[in-house]
Parts: structure tokens; C-alpha cells; sequence
């Protein structure tokens, strides 16, 4: 069994598109106004948790909350531990967070849990106590976020684990599986053939009749034993009541004053997710679990959608509320202030667009006099095999080099192709020039001279075509070496992705075990959301490649 090793991680610097990030890293003063401090060493830690303090009030009845629903799951020792020591208030709370996906999800899920428990423990080497909370969105509707991932499978490529559910407007939190867990845990036995002995154990424990319910056994199989928490937003409904109807008393406010943060975005050229917040940021939850959005109608009244929606009253709908807490849902505006009002965390785990979306709502935070969390760009990792990274220095390809969209062709280049390119140019050139004489020539024939012209242009253009497929089809010298490692920007970039958010960590789990997490742990730094590249060796009995 080969062992698991890191090489020294290296940080890449941030793409193009990523003007979140870039804008964070500046610490100009405008980042900190929109985006707020930014916090790097212990010194800079402890003011931040100063400046967020936490209402014991808020905490215990938190802790009121939750404490049911975690009595009702199988609580590792240091989950247990976490849970105690958040009943004194001086114990902080860092959240990541995302939808629940089936096995796990893609590997950065597993990433975002990491960088909380990380975080925690660099809060605590400050001297700060602090727990790790993962926010499990299960009140999201987009069943698209339940995929699982692609995982490496044979020669096919891959194998998508793709979400068993039809498209619709029900929470993932209510939906249910219709295949037996048996059948289910046989359905992926393949894709674990070889993987290290604590793997298919950890999937069979976490199953669950909901593919929520399974991932929060998952969250807990996987890190509960670092202290891991984890929360689901219908468990807060009845805390999250107050704050639904208050926007309900106050139509349009929290989008105006979305609105006026836009501006300030806009003026720096920062993302703007969501241009056009809704004038009630919230949704109603008909009978089935599926959320509609509901909608002011005229003076005093709303209208909700769906088949069991209609108009109603303000007073109705608050009425309703009062009385069932569970028929609403906040929408992504409110959903952060709700769950940081409610979690009041001293630092939050946030990827590029969850950040421009905690951006929006800079605002909403000051007027309402809740302390925004430190906004932290989550660590990202790009994953690499030994025997990849290997090959790839091999061929003369640095791994630091890497990035999505890269191709075989244009690192490896043919002296073959080369050679034709120049001959072609000795070639073409001269003709070409001869034909332009004389379609410049003025005592040419003006029909010939057009002729000509259009002849000279479509000989460049030809040429220029001949050109651009020379390295690509006339580069048998090197076509091994790029198959080779086009078959490995594939696996690095699963359909020219970050691997994290395409590979499944079910797949990685088979591959690399519970060792493979232990060394991304090792070498995450939150705090500036670059990406790490790490190399593992192979774990699954013999090493070998699927």
C-alpha cells in the first residue's frame, strides 16, 4: 500500500474572473468597508472576536433549539464536547456551509468542513475558544445541488452520481429516497472495489431514509471526531420567526437597502449575484415542501404562489406565521443575516460567490445592528496523484503551472510540427506576396486585379487555417506524451474544472481514505481563498489506478 505524502503545498495566484477575491486580498480601505476585516494574526483575531460579542441571552436559546435535535443523533465524544462547551457564551463559532449532496457531494464540501475545524483551531491557539458549525442548506430547492460528483471509474472516464429526484420546487430536506439503502449501497460497491477497509463502513452507517438526513450522518462519521457540529435551518424556524415577520411588517426595506449596497459593488467593478432582490425575502412552503416566493399585491396584501398560494392579507400572513413557523422559508438575501443573527459566529468560511452575495448585504448588518462575521474566502484545493503529478514533470509540465482549460498541445510542443509551420511560411509567404504585386500592380487589368486580391486573401486565410492545426495534426513525435497527459489534465480538470467541485468525495475516499482528508487538512490556511495544490499517493490496496 503506497503511503500518503504532501509536498511542500503551492499557492497559485488568483484567475481573471476572481474579483472578489483580488479585491479582498488588496486590504485596501475600500475592501474593508464592503467586505470587513480581514484578520491574520492572533492579535488581529482577538480584536476581531472583541468586536463580536456574544448575547448569552441569543446563545441559550440557541442552544434550547438545537440541543433536541442533536440528542436525537449519534453524537461522536468530540461533537458532544463542542456541544458543552457552547454553553458558555465565550465559546465562539466559525460556519461553512452548504446544500446536502448524495455521498458526500464533490470534494469541496469536504474542503469547506475542514477549513471550519481549521479555523477553529487557529481561533483556538489565539486563545479563543471556538467550535466548527457546519450549515447544512437543506431548505434549498435546486435539486441540482444534490449532485454527487464524478468519480473515476475504469476506462469510461467516470461515473456521475446523479440525484434520483425530479426537478422541482421541494426542499431537499423533504425529499425521500425510493430505492432500499441496500440496493443503494450496491449500486456504488463497484466504485469502492479496492478502497481502504473504513470507507464502505462509513457509507453504510451514514444512510438515511432523506438524502439530508444522510449527509448530516455523513458530516458526522467523517469529522464529528474534530468537533464538528451540525445544523440544519428547519431546526431554527421557530428562532428564525421573528426576524421572517419583520420583513413582512417592513416590505421592500431589506431590498432597498440591497439596492444601495449594488451600487457601491457596481462602483468597483465587483459581482453582483442577485441584481434584483425580491421586495419579501422569503418563501412559503406549501403542504408538499415546495417553496414559493410570495409577493406584495397591492396596498396591504401578498400573493403566494403555487397551487395552494392565493392573496392574502398582511395581517393573515403574519397570523399564519405566528401560528406555523415552518410554512416559511428565507430566501439567499436573508438567509445569512437570519443564520448569523441566530449563530452569531465570529467568522464564517465563504467561497467566491457566497462572498459577493455576504457583500450585498454589508447594509442590512449595519442597520439592523447585527455584527457581520469576518467574511473568510474559503482555502480551495487542487488535488493531484503521485503517479500524475510525476508524469507530468516527466513531460516537462510544472504542477504549479496548472490551470482549468489547459491543453496537452500547448505544453508540449512537436519539433516535427515546428518544422512543417516553417516550411509552410517559406512556401506560402513569397507566393502570396507575388500574388499581392499584382493585384497591386496598376497596369493590371482591373478585373485581374480584383481577382487577385480576393485570390491573395484566401491563400492567407487558408494558410493562416494550416497554420493554427499544424502542432494539433502533424505532431506524431509527441502524440504519446500528450495523450498522456491529456488523460491527466482530465482527471485534474473533469471537464476542464477545478477538481474539488467535480470530483466526488466518494471516489476520493476510495482512492486515498480517510488519510487523503487528514493531509488537505495539514496544509489549509483559511483567510484568502487561494487554492493549494496538493499531491497524495494512492491508498487503495496495491495503488494501483482504477
Amino acid at each position: 500500500m503506497n503511503p500518503v505524502r504532501t509536498r511542500q503545498p503551492s499557492t497559485l495566484p488568483f484567475a481573471p474572473r476572481e474579483t472578489a477575491l483580488r479585491f479582498r486580498a488588496g486590504r485596501s480601505e475600500a475592501s474593508l468597508t464592503i467586505g470587513g476585516p480581514a484578520p491574520r494574526t492572533p492579535a488581529e483575531w482577538l480584536q476581531a472576536a472583541e468586536e463580536r460579542p456574544v448575547d448569552p441571552e441569543r446563545r441559550a436559546a440557541l442552544l434550547r433549539e438545537l440541543g433536541p435535535h442533536w440528542g436525537r443523533l449519534d453524537l461522536p465524544e468530540a461533537a458532544r464536547r463542542s456541544r458543552e462547551r457552547l454553553e458558555d457564551p465565550a465559546t465562539r463559532i466559525v460556519v461553512a456551509g452548504q446544500q446536502p449532496a448524495l455521498w458526500g457531494g464533490p470534494l469541496m464540501l469536504a474542503v469547506k468542513a475542514l477549513a471550519a475545524i481549521r479555523t477553529a483551531r487557529r481561533l483556538e491557539e489565539a486563545g479563543i475558544p471556538a467550535v466548527p458549525i457546519f450549515w447544512v442548506a437543506s431548505e434549498d430547492h435546486d435539486v441540482d445541488e444534490l449532485w454527487g460528483g464524478l468519480v473515476p471509474h475504469g476506462s469510461s472516464g467516470g461515473i456521475e452520481l446523479v440525484p434520483p429526484f425530479p426537478r422541482g420546487r421541494r426542499m431537499l430536506g423533504t425529499l425521500r429516497f425510493e430505492q432500499p439503502m441496500e440496493a443503494r449501497i450496491a449500486a456504488v460497491a463497484p466504485l469502492l472495489e479496492g478502497a481502504p477497509a473504513e470507507v464502505e463502513p462509513l457509507y453504510r452507517n451514514s444512510l438515511a431514509d432523506g438524502p439530508a438526513e444522510e449527509f448530516v450522518r455523513l458530516l458526522l462519521g467523517l469529522f464529528g471526531g474534530d468537533g464538528l457540529l451540525p445544523v440544519r435551518p428547519e431546526w431554527l424556524r421557530t428562532l428564525s420567526r421573528p426576524l421572517i415577520l419583520a420583513e413582512l411588517e417592513a416590505p421592500g426595506r431589506l431590498a432597498a437597502q440591497v439596492r444601495e449596497q449594488i451600487e457601491a459593488l457596481v462602483a468597483h467593478d465587483l459581482p453582483v449575484p442577485i441584481p434584483e432582490p425580491a421586495d419579501l425575502p422569503f418563501f412559503w412552503i406549501d403542504e408538499g415542501g415546495a417553496r414559493h416566493r410570495v409577493r406584495i399585491e397591492g396596498e396591504g396584501k401578498v400573493r403566494i404562489g403555487g397551487p395552494s398560494g392565493g392573496e392574502r392579507s398582511i395581517p393573515e400572513l403574519r397570523d399564519e406565521i405566528e401560528a406555523n413557523p415552518e410554512r416559511v422559508s428565507p430566501d439567499a438575501l436573508l438567509r445569512p443575516w437570519i443564520q448569523d443573527s441566530l449563530l452569531q459566529p465570529v467568522a464564517t468560511l465563504l467561497g467566491p460567490t457566497e462572498l459577493a452575495y455576504q457583500w450585498e448585504l454589508g447594509e442590512v448588518y449595519r442597520s439592523r445592528g447585527v455584527p457581520r462575521p469576518v467574511l473568510l474566502p474559503r482555502p480551495r484545493v487542487r488535488v493531484i496523484d503521485e503517479e500524475d503529478a510525476e508524469r507530468l514533470e516527466a513531460n516537462g509540465i510544472s504542477i504549479d503551472s496548472l490551470v482549468p482549460g489547459i491543453r496537452a498541445v500547448d505544453r508540449i510542443p512537436s519539433p516535427r510540427a515546428a518544422r512543417l509551420a516553417g516550411e509552410l511560411d517559406d512556401l506560402a509567404q513569397p507566393l502570396i506576396e507575388r500574388i499581392v504585386a499584382w493585384a497591386e500592380d496598376p497596369e493590371n487589368d482591373p478585373a485581374l486585379r480584383k481577382r487577385t486580391d480576393r485570390l491573395a486573401r484566401r491563400l492567407r486565410e487558408d494558410m493562416e487555417k494550416l497554420a493554427a492545426v499544424l502542432p494539433e495534426r502533424a505532431a506524431p513525435d509527441v502524440a504519446e506524451a500528450r495523450r498522456e497527459v491529456g488523460e491527466i489534465l482530465e482527471r485534474v480538470f473533469p471537464g476542464g474544472r477545478e477538481g474539488e467541485r467535480s470530483l466526488a468525495l466518494l471516489g476520493f475516499l476510495a482512492r486515498h481514505g480517510r488519510a487523503g482528508l487528514a493531509a488537505i487538512a495539514d496544509v489549509l490556511e483559511p483567510g484568502d481563498g487561494a487554492i493549494v495544490t496538493v499531491v497524495l499517493g494512492s491508498e487503495r490496496s496495491g495503488g494501483t489506478r482504477e
